[in-house]
């Protein structure tokens, strides 16, 4: 990819899936819609740093650790990548996140994305839940095949604030459990 793409100015959308370009020069400031995956990326710090406009971030199956704070982004899709530890600087109005099929182990203590209505971290050996966690507008929680070891109470989970617009949870293969009556 030329670094001349920097100076596109009308460009929105780029899909450059399943092309084995392992590194990405500065992107240009109108790119909304990025398709990354199955690249070999290892790092998008210096790629993303003009993208203040960026809403979608598509980029399962590299080898990404972290990613850089996206003041615009929406949806971050994240899957079978090489996080060990769940990504500090997220945008806390995201729609999707989708950090299934990678090595978290654990969550922050507060998790809160006030607009989060998707939520994927299956497949990875998470062992602990937030204690505060905060997505009021989650529909979709997918936990499954972790190593979380959680009992919760109905009573505390969805509560007036959080979790009452849930459609999916899926816990197959997890520890979790949910107690009708808290002790």
């Amino acid at each position: 990819l030329p670094n001349a793409i920097t100076n596109a100015r009308i460009l929105t959308l780029l899909n450059l899936t399943n092309n084995p370009i392992k590194e990405l020069p500065p992107l240009p400031r109108t790119l909304q819609n990025l398709y990354i995956g199955y690249c070999g990326i290892k790092s998008l710090n210096s790629c993303l740093k003009f993208c203040s406009k960026l809403v979608l971030l598509d980029a399962p199956g590299n080898r990404l650790t972290d990613v850089p704070y996206l003041p615009s982004i929406r949806r971050l899709l994240l899957a079978r990548n090489s996080f060990q530890t769940f990504p500090e600087h997220l945008h806390q109005k995201l729609l999707t996140l989708d950090l299934s099929c990678n090595q978290i182990s654990t969550l922050p203590d507060n998790f809160n994305f006030s607009d989060l209505d998707e939520l994927d971290l299956s497949d990875n050996p998470i062992s602990n839940f937030p204690r505060n966690f905060q997505c009021p507008k989650l529909k979709f929680l997918r936990l499954n095949n972790t190593q979380i070891n959680t009992h919760f109470h109905v009573s505390q989970f969805f509560t007036s604030n959080n979790c009452l617009e849930l459609e999916v949870l899926d816990i197959i293969n997890s520890g979790v459990t949910f107690d009708i009556e808290p002790n």
